[in-house]
């Protein structure tokens, strides 16, 4: 059987795109039942599927997200795919994926967890913790205001203005280090997160290791240049003020609270967080 799954809440969701997207599968996955996620879980689809059923899933890195933290609780049959319709799509930029398609059954059985306030998620992609967090929070405030959101700006206002340093203490692997001015402290599973910015250009999202990305610096319109780079992955060469650890267990600690995302799940006001993988 092939089924493909969508969300009819999701914004990227249409009538007119689940058309589209049956024509464009049709000879991959003929005869496609309509799964719609708000009627019935994974979980429950699951009880249904058999180990060679094709599941088409529609949506984007919260949408892979979402079924990650399923599959690490349930022993999910059938064969997983993704295609693209959702606004962040750092995983199938990071595995290089053609045309927004990917299998996801070979990407989901090794991925870290992320310890936040007592409470443990899967993630697929990172966690951003430090102006990163707080990008994602402005842009929630904004969402909810029924504001437009320019990425861009909020993080040229956070490095600029309004982010408050912190002190910042880090343990990878049982080895502890320690930074002042820190405005970035992200774990990444993959290479990519905020839409394509490449901040961990030698990650390997199928290794037993993540990376954590420190960026600190006392200059603000110095260390706004260097966050530029990111999009290319030359930010790396700034190694007085760009510090890149390997390990697979990693905890950080701020001295003052911020926003911190996983996949795009935002949670304010977070001082520590640790990821296992």
């Amino acid at each position: 059987m092939n089924y493909l799954a969508y969300n009819k809440l999701a914004g990227q969701v249409t009538e007119s795109k689940i058309k589209d997207i049956i024509k464009k599968f049709e000879d991959k996955f003929p005869n496609m039942i309509l799964i719609d996620e708000e009627k019935i879980s994974l979980e429950e689809l699951n009880n249904d599927l058999k180990d060679d059923d094709n599941i088409l899933l529609i949506g984007g890195d919260g949408t892979i997200n979402f079924l990650a933290n399923v599959w690490k609780k349930t022993k999910m049959k059938g064969n997983w795919y993704i295609y693209s319709a959702g606004t962040g799509n750092d995983f199938l930029i990071d595995i290089e994926a053609k045309d927004g398609f990917a299998r996801l059954n070979e990407y989901l059985d090794n991925i870290p967890k992320v310890t936040v306030n007592g409470i443990t998620k899967y993630f697929v992609n990172n966690v951003g913790f430090g102006v990163d967090g707080d990008v994602c929070v402005v842009a929630d405030k904004k969402k909810e205001k029924g504001k437009k959101i320019n990425y861009t700006k909020i993080t040229i206002g956070l490095i600029l203005f309004r982010f408050k340093k912190r002190y910042c203490k880090v343990n990878v692997d049982g080895k502890e280090y320690e930074f002042k001015n820190a405005f970035i402290a992200a774990t990444m599973n993959g290479r990519f997160y905020g839409g394509g910015m490449n901040c961990a250009p030698n990650q390997n999202r199928k290794s037993d290791k993540v990376t954590l990305v420190v960026m600190n610096g006392r200059s603000r319109i110095l260390t706004l240049i260097k966050f530029t780079k990111i999009f290319k992955g030359e930010h790396i060469k700034y190694k007085k003020n760009v510090h890149i650890f390997e390990g697979k267990n990693i905890e950080v600690k701020f001295d003052k609270p911020c926003g911190l995302q996983y996949d795009g799940e935002v949670i304010n006001d977070v001082l520590e967080y640790k990821v296992e993988k």
